[in-house]
């Protein structure tokens, strides 16, 4: 069994009015690794090492939101798809082949849907997230990845401006929300990773 991160013990040495209080988010690290879904436990050591290492120099590991615990790290999700004619009905399908999944900068890619949700369940536990502890998820126009992944969960909540316009989408039992970056930025993908994106040394 793999080890998850030791929520407790950091909560313990460092009480949330401390995280909120001390210091500022120590900022988005780019640390720009890239990891297949063979290679989960060195992403998991990476993201071990990242959140002991910022919560033992007083940057706010948690943020509060309506009573639960927000991991205060940027993640998103991204799928590339390809269309096709099927030869047998010549009816036009698609197929997803890569998935990714970005953490403070890092990534970890797989081809088919079984690896990714398994990745979601061991990352999921791994974080100890729930319905208490969350991450959010940001979709660069989630509405086209939702369309995709909405028959695999029983999901608590979604939220759309309009049809197939999905804003965000929340499967409590994993703690996750997935959000729309583009909804929320107004903004195509080069200018907000060239404009809104802050990176630290």
């Amino acid at each position: 069994m793999r080890p998850s991160f030791d929520v407790e013990r950091v909560n313990s040495v460092f009480p949330a009015s401390y995280y909120y209080s001390s210091k500022r988010w120590a900022g988005y690290n780019f640390f720009d690794h890239e990891y297949t879904f063979a290679d989960y436990d060195l992403f998991i050591k990476e993201v071990d090492d990242y959140l002991n290492s910022q919560a033992y120099a007083g940057y706010p590991i948690f943020v509060t939101s309506n009573k639960k615990q927000v991991y205060n790290i940027p993640c998103s999700f991204d799928i590339e798809a390809s269309s096709f004619y099927d030869e047998g009905t010549r009816a036009k399908a698609a197929c997803m082949y890569i998935w990714q999944f970005g953490f403070n900068g890092s990534v970890i890619y797989g081809r088919t849907w079984d690896e990714f949700f398994e990745f979601l369940e061991m990352f999921a536990e791994y974080l100890q997230l729930g319905p208490d502890r969350w991450i959010y998820i940001y979709v660069h126009n989630l509405s086209y990845e939702f369309q995709w992944i909405k028959k695999y969960f029983e999901w608590d909540e979604i939220f759309a401006l309009k049809k197939r316009k999905v804003a965000k989408a929340i499967f409590s039992p994993l703690g996750l929300e997935f959000r729309c970056s583009y909804l929320l930025t107004n903004a195509g993908l080069a200018h907000v990773s060239d404009k809104l994106i802050t990176r630290y040394e």
